[in-house]
């Protein structure tokens, strides 16, 4: 539509210029001048995103200059001097956020080696939610914890003997991941199994919990079906780590 709208300008200007070449070379400038002025306000527009607006905040979260935290609720921490990638931006998002809401883990932390820093981290749902209520429960909406995740195999329905991730939280199964997720982490668990946190939510409609464990960047989905075992063996018992009890439901 833009060159459609210049394609007409253009032909009434040379219309005008034909008719009358003084008029037209004056209308013509002052057709430039008025389309450089836009384009000016335009461009300083955009040259004032991600600076402080009239509040002293900006859009991405960070301190304005009074040292009020930005639209995000939380202070971010600086930018640093180098252009930083987008994992980089994430990891700092995220560091800002868990310093600024506490998120600490509240068990004892299981034994095992971790998997990747918790800032490099996602969060992933975890699967079977509705079987789990009761031990979500004991920890409440937000709280943070240690969790153990294995590898394993799914034990019945549709996908019985699939490779999965399994979530096991004090000790206890919490869950597991779906084979698309699976397909998306599976090498990133060791085979002896690792350590990494997990958060609860709940739904505010229909106050159901549910977890998210945190595991890094997806890799490529791989086949599962090579690592399909028809008669899964019996479920290990993962190691019941020695610690204070899970804390109340917190109130929020």
């Amino acid at each position: 539509m833009k060159k459609v709208g210049y394609i007409v300008v253009g032909l009434l200007l040379a219309c005008l210029v034909i008719a009358s070449p003084v008029a037209g070379i004056i209308v013509g400038l002052l057709g430039l001048g008025a389309y450089s002025l836009v384009r000016a306000v335009r461009m300083k527009g955009k040259g004032s995103k991600g600076r402080h607006d009239a509040s002293g905040r900006t859009p991405d979260g960070e301190a304005g200059p009074g040292g009020r935290p930005g639209r995000l609720g939380y202070r971010v921490e600086p930018r640093p001097d180098h252009e930083e990638s987008v994992e980089e931006q994430e990891a700092r998002f995220r560091r800002s956020y868990r310093a600024a809401f506490g998120c600490e883990p509240c068990n004892a932390r299981p034994d095992g080696c971790l998997i990747a820093d918790v800032e490099e981290c996602a969060g992933v749902d975890v699967a079977k939610r509705g079987e789990h209520q009761g031990q979500f429960a004991r920890y409440g909406k937000g709280a943070w914890m240690w969790v153990l995740v294995t590898r394993e195999h799914i034990r019945d329905g549709r996908y019985e003997g699939w490779p999965t991730i399994e979530v096991w939280l004090d000790g206890e199964s919490a869950g597991y991941l779906t084979p698309l997720q699976t397909s998306r982490h599976y090498f990133q668990v060791p085979e002896e199994g690792g350590v990494t946190q997990a958060h609860i939510r709940q739904d505010n409609n229909t106050g159901v919990y549910h977890m998210r464990v945190e595991l890094p960047p997806k890799h490529d989905e791989i086949f599962l079906e090579p690592f399909i075992e028809r008669r899964p063996a019996p479920r290990r018992d993962a190691p019941t780590p020695v610690g204070p009890p899970p804390p109340p439901p917190r109130r929020r």
